[in-house]
């Protein structure tokens, strides 16, 4: 169980990743990462999108403030994985 602690709000990282991306760009990430998302994934960068802090994420999804912060995690990596294949291909 989680100890409680000061609210941690997502990172800024991410933000600046998001608006940097073009609106094509972003067209092609919602499309490629639509089905290559677990449902956690998906469910995490909603919340994030939303503006949630890490201890609402994991109240809402039921699982631990670590397990939020994996998740996004792995959606960063596979935003940049999306980024630097698009990157091949120009």
């Amino acid at each position: 169980m989680d100890t409680p602690s000061a609210p941690q709000q997502a990172p800024d990282n991410a933000n600046k990743i998001i608006e940097e991306l073009s609106t094509e760009e972003l067209q092609s990430l919602v499309f490629t990462l639509g089905s290559g998302l677990s449902q956690l994934e998906a469910d995490a960068l909603r919340l994030y999108l939303e503006g949630s802090s890490y201890e609402e994420m994991a109240e809402e999804l039921g699982c631990d403030t670590k397990t939020i912060d994996n998740a996004l995690q792995r959606v960063k990596r596979k935003i940049l994985t999306h980024q630097k294949s698009r990157q091949v291909l120009l």
